[in-house]
C-alpha cells in the first residue's frame, strides 16, 4: 500500500507518533528542508536514540559492520521501492540500499542499480540481482 500525502513540520511529530508503531514512515523531500533535524527533535522528544546515515554519502561497505537490524519480519517493502523508483526528485539512474532483516516479501522487483544490507547467517528470500552485504 502506498500513501503518499503532504505534512508539515508540526504534523511530522504526530505522524511519527501515531502511524510509525504500525508502519514504515519514509520522509521525502528536498535537501535543506530540515527532515533530519525533525526525526531528531522527534526521537529526543520521545527519548529514543537517533543516528542519521546518509546514504548518498556512504558506501554499503562502508555502514556494513556498524548497524544492527532489528525487525519484526514480514515487512512489505515493494510500496517503498516502488515510491523511490517513480518519485519525480530521484535521479533516474539512482542506486538503491536496501536496509533490511531480510524478512521481506519473495518477489521485491527493484528496476534500479540496488543492493541489499542484511545481518549476518541471514537469507534473502529470493536470488538477489544486486549486490548483498552482511552486518555484525
Amino acid at each position: 500500500m502506498n500513501l503518499p500525502f503532504t505534512v508539515t513540520q508540526t504534523e511530522l511529530s504526530d505522524l511519527l507518533l501515531n502511524l510509525s508503531p504500525i508502519r514504515p514512515v519514509f520522509i521525502w523531500g528536498a535537501p535543506g528542508i530540515v527532515k533530519s533535524a525533525l526525526v531528531q527533535q522527534f526521537a529526543d522528544d520521545v527519548g529514543m536514540p537517533c543516528v542519521s546515515l546518509l546514504g548518498s554519502q556512504l558506501a554499503p561497505e562502508d555502514i556494513a559492520g556498524r548497524v544492527a537490524v532489528k525487525g519484526r519480519g514480514g515487512t512489505v517493502l515493494q510500496p517503498a521501492v516502488d515510491l523511490l523508483e517513480h518519485a519525480a526528485d530521484f535521479p533516474k539512474n539512482g542506486p538503491i540500499l536496501i536496509i533490511t532483516d531480510a524478512e521481506i516479501e519473495h518477489d521485491l522487483k527493484v528496476h534500479h542499480e540496488h543492493a541489499f544490507l542484511i545481518p549476518e547467517g541471514k537469507r534473502l528470500p529470493f536470488r538477489a540481482r544486486g549486490k548483498v552485504f552482511y552486518s555484525k
